[in-house]
């Protein structure tokens, strides 16, 4: 059993990545704490500052005999004051260990191209990479995606699939991948179940629809399309709950929908019998075709809202 949260959340609200250099670990017998490989080191670099950070992630492989690493290292170039960013160099880097951090078997390596920082912040304007481990374990594949996270909306540059085969680490290419709720495998196949979320920004809402997606060998099939199911822009809807099945079977298990509906800057949970703001052109019957089904099934949920 391995403790490591991405994130922090404070008691103000404000959340930020985890950066604790230690970590939690149950090895089956007792419990101690191990250290991450974390790095941040400052140097002068001419008129500025050159600062290389790296904060490696750590999980358990599927039949918890080893730890998979994924680290995200980069180089940013500050002016002296460290108060606005130049450039950077990003690095993506995923390693395996024994349990006790030892014992390196690199598994794959991508370095982005040198990026300008055009707003002063280098995430607003550079790509860099996030990766997507099953959460059951690392076993033989992993998600990592190219992105930049942006300052009022993400781009989502394309996705590789990594997969062990014969002893080694290869990689294929996927469509961008924008967030990843589960997967499946059955022999050579793997098949992912990605979430589209809603676009829309800084007051705007429901601008794009919400979407679930298939992706196997090769092909994308739409499972649920918020717009085109429910013909309904001026409301939200969350879809829940897929039991993990083979991958010739997979399909939804059980749905249940929160519909939105915008109520001056708040997005407020709607009754289905409640009379609320529709936007012009809205279909009235929409907000009715709602339906539960499968509520008794079994097996993990997933909660694609936005």
């Amino acid at each position: 059993m391995l403790f490591l949260p991405a994130t922090v959340h404070e008691s103000d609200g404000f959340v930020h990545e985890n950066t604790e250099r230690e970590f939690w670990f149950w090895d089956g017998a007792s419990g101690r704490f191990m250290e991450r490989p974390i790095i941040k080191t400052t140097t002068p670099s001419a008129a500025n500052k050159l600062v290389e950070t790296a904060v490696p992630r750590c999980f358990l492989s599927n039949d918890g005999s080893h730890l998979f690493w994924f680290e995200n290292r980069k180089k940013t170039l500050m002016t002296q004051d460290l108060r606005q960013e130049m450039s950077v160099n990003r690095t993506f880097r995923t390693w395996q260990t024994d349990l006790s951090g030892q014992q390196v078997q690199e598994i794959a390596s991508q370095s982005f191209p040198s990026c300008k920082c055009e707003t002063a912040v280098c995430s607003e304007t550079c790509p860099e990479a996030s990766y997507w481990p099953p959460d059951d374990g690392v076993g033989d594949f992993f998600v990592m995606t190219e992105w930049i996270p942006g300052q009022i909306g993400s781009e989502y540059q394309g996705s590789s699939l990594y997969r062990k085969a014969e002893g080694k680490w290869v990689s294929g290419k996927l469509p961008a991948i924008e967030k990843v709720l589960d997967s499946s495998f059955h022999g050579s196949d793997v098949a992912l179940l990605e979430a589209i979320g809603d676009s829309g920004c800084c007051g705007w809402e429901n601008e794009s629809s919400d979407q679930t997606l298939l992706l196997k060998n090769a092909k994308t099939v739409a499972l649920f399309d918020e717009f085109k199911q429910y013909h309904e822009p001026g409301l939200r809807h969350q879809l829940l709950h897929f039991q993990r099945l083979p991958v010739a079977q997979w399909r939804p298990r059980g749905l249940h929908h929160q519909r939105y509906a915008t109520v001056g800057n708040r997005n407020s949970p709607v009754g289905l019998g409640q009379n609320q703001p529709r936007r012009t052109g809205a279909d009235p019957e929409g907000a009715y075709r709602i339906t539960r089904s499968g509520s008794g099934a079994r097996g993990r949920s997933r909660e694609a809202g936005y």
